[in-house]
Order: structure tokens, then sequence, then C-alpha cells
């Protein structure tokens, strides 16, 4: 007898699909984030790598990041409950903010770990939009707003 589609996909997984969402887990985990310094040459390709790293993650960073940019008021995790359609979905966005700030964190030195540290009391993606947001541009090795 043939699976049809809606079978296969609501049949549980087996032990070899678990194995290879555990390994791609792990090789995800492996990829090193680019790094930024607040070096105005190089923060637009900075930029572009670091949103590709950061869909590697997670396919929703690309979309939170852009809407962050965007964004003309300051983000709180309300916003992120508001926007969400669930719970469920409000409770993963303020998860990725948590790590997305935390990357960055981790990931920037000089001029651009200032500016984050600057928001440290803000979430991740208010951290993201304040420090790297299109409202701002790096010139000279300094956040220009």
């Amino acid at each position: 007898m043939e699976e049809t589609y809606a079978q296969h996909a609501t049949a549980a997984p087996t032990a070899e699909t678990k194995t290879t969402i555990a390994l791609a887990e792990v090789n995800k985990l492996k990829l090193k984030p680019p790094t930024y310094d607040g070096n105005y040459a190089t923060f637009e390709e900075w930029k572009y790598k670091f949103t590709a790293y950061m869909g590697i993650q997670d396919p929703t960073y690309p979309l939170l990041m852009d809407r962050a940019e965007n964004a003309t008021t300051v983000l709180a995790e309300s916003d992120l409950r508001t926007a969400a359609g669930s719970t469920q979905e409000a409770e993963s966005w303020i998860q990725l903010s948590t790590n997305l700030k935390y990357i960055l964190v981790t990931t920037t030195s000089g001029p651009a770990a200032t500016a984050v540290r600057q928001h440290q009391q803000d979430i991740g993606l208010e951290v993201y939009n304040y420090a790297f947001g299109s409202q701002h541009h790096w010139e000279q090795g300094a956040l220009v707003t």
C-alpha cells in the first residue's frame, strides 16, 4: 500500500529521521557567526553575512531582524507578544530575540560592542535595531544615529 503525503507528514519520526535532524542541529551550531568591530568599510558585508548566518540558525531571524530594523519605536517583549499569532509563536520569538542578543554580545568588539552594551537592558531585536538598524549607520568607526 502506497503512503499518501498526508499520512507521511503526520507519521511519527523514525530513528533515522531523528538522527538526521540531530546531526543537522549539531552541524548548524558548529558554524561561527561573523564578527564585527565597528569598521564602517566592512559593515555591509558583515551585515549580509550575519543575516545569512542567523537565517541558518532559524529561518525566522531575517524577517524579525528586518522588522526590527524598520521599527520606529523601541521594541519590547510586549510588542513581540502582540504581533505573534499564538502564545507559542510569541515565546519562540522572545527566545530568538534573547539568542540574538547573546550572539551580538559575543561577536562584536570595539565600537560595535560599545553600541551593543549601550542597550544591554533591551531585548535582542532592539539591540540589533539600535546598533545596526536602517536608521543608523557606521562612519569612521562610530555609530551615527
